[in-house]
């Protein structure tokens, strides 16, 4: 029994490696890939790269010979030019006396014992007397009318009469059709002219007219892009921030559109869903108090030319400034009973930084560096007032208004209370 069980294995054993040796269980070879082909005159020198795992290469050029549109626009004839290597390290093969005028199909073809597999097909022109134009592209006209515009061109072909010049609707419907003239490579389906719809993707062909008959290119599609939407970005107010009634709020921002650039002026908007239209550009400020109490979502909508509109929002709260620190009977007291508005007021020694009336305090600056705030509300560590209170050049009861009554208050908001 166990002699009959080792025959048996052996006998498995030699028939799974003869399977391994029959080329018929090989592998499939790669596809050939990076073909090109360079033409001078009835000549082309055909170049690729190998691909894995193939014995054998076949180069081989089909004919393309065009006929009249009613019949279909290109036909292959049986007049193949065929190269064979026995071997996977060539990568080019010259094919020369090609018939003028013909567009040749072309293809490398990897082989093994197990199958072949053929590369992408490439079209070879050989130059001459045609009968189809050859497309070259079909894209966005550059300069047209808007980025509906579609732009195409193609080679010119001897004795044409015309061109016939199709755009047509690759999801169905009715072809845009025109005529260009004989002495044109190049149209271009304006869209102020021309019926042609945003996003649609569409097919590009001309045909060359002789004798009455039309000769059809190659096709190519393009999806015509549609307006973008500006993009809109808030700087001020911040997302998420609150800010006392007593402060004025600045607003900025800017917008970019992808075809008309940077917008500014009426082409911002700032609304706010509580107080509505807020103002128009790129920066404004309103005055304190005009914002209404609570929360705001502040939106900046930008429109760009054609009527795109693009937005962004942030979260604002407006709180009332509250304290128990009064501005009428503690603020202004002291900085009149220590003698302060004798000097900081305009036409003292010290008008820089004007200390008698609130709108001063609150809302005034350093006119010796005007972007240096008095005091910044909210923040008893900002603004040049409370540091310069606290230096050498004023002792005694300074340090204890400072800390008990001028900070507390410009915390709370600086309220004129």
């Amino acid at each position: 029994m166990k002699k009959s069980m080792h025959l048996l294995l052996t006998a498995l054993l030699v028939t799974v490696g003869a399977c391994n040796d029959d080329p018929l269980f090989e592998i499939p070879p790669e596809a050939p890939t990076s073909l090109t082909a360079a033409v001078q005159g009835t000549s082309a020198n055909i170049t690729w790269t190998p691909g894995a795992g193939a014995t054998s290469q076949e180069v081989r050029m089909s004919p393309l010979v065009p006929v009249p549109l009613s019949q279909g626009s290109a036909m292959l004839v049986e007049d193949d030019r065929v190269q064979t290597f026995d071997d996977n390290t060539t990568s080019s093969a010259l094919f020369e006396n090609l018939t003028e005028g013909t567009s040749y199909s072309t293809t490398v073809t990897a082989i093994n014992g197990s199958s072949r597999t053929s590369s992408e097909p490439i079209v070879v022109v050989i130059a001459g007397s045609v009968l189809a134009p050859v497309l070259n592209s079909c894209e966005a006209a550059e300069g047209g009318a808007d980025p509906s515009s579609v732009f195409m061109d193609w080679t010119a072909v001897d004795g044409a009469e015309n061109y016939a010049v199709t755009l047509t609707p690759a999801g169905g419907g009715d072809p845009l059709a025109d005529v260009a003239p004989a002495e044109t490579t190049s149209w271009i389906w304006d869209s102020t002219i021309y019926e042609i719809t945003e996003g649609e993707t569409y097919t590009c062909q001309v045909a060359s007219v002789i004798g009455g008959e039309t000769y059809g290119s190659n096709t190519l599609n393009y999806t015509v892009a549609g307006n973008a939407a500006p993009v809109a970005t808030i700087t001020s107010p911040m997302d998420l921030g609150e800010y006392f009634d007593t402060e004025a709020l600045t607003f900025s921002g800017s917008a970019t559109d992808a075809e008309d650039g940077d917008l500014t002026g009426e082409s911002l908007v700032w609304t706010s869903d509580v107080d509505g239209p807020l103002g128009t550009g790129e920066e404004f400020t309103i005055d304190p108090g005009i914002a209404s109490l609570g929360a705001h979502v502040i939106t900046l909508t930008a429109t760009d030319g054609d009527g795109a509109t693009g937005e962004t929002a942030v979260i604002i709260a407006i709180i009332e400034a509250t304290s128990t620190i009064s501005f009428a009977s503690t603020v202004q007291p002291f900085y009149v009973d220590n003698g302060c508005t004798g000097c900081h007021v305009a036409g003292g020694i010290a008008e820089s930084i004007p200390l008698d009336t609130y709108d001063a305090i609150v809302y005034g600056v350093n006119t010796a560096d005007p972007a240096q705030p008095l005091i910044v509300i909210g923040d008893p560590t900002g603004g040049v007032l409370i540091p310069l209170l606290g230096n050498e050049d004023h002792v005694g009861p300074f340090d204890s208004f400072v800390n008990d009554s001028f900070s507390p208050w410009v915390e709370d908001g600086a309220p004129n209370n």
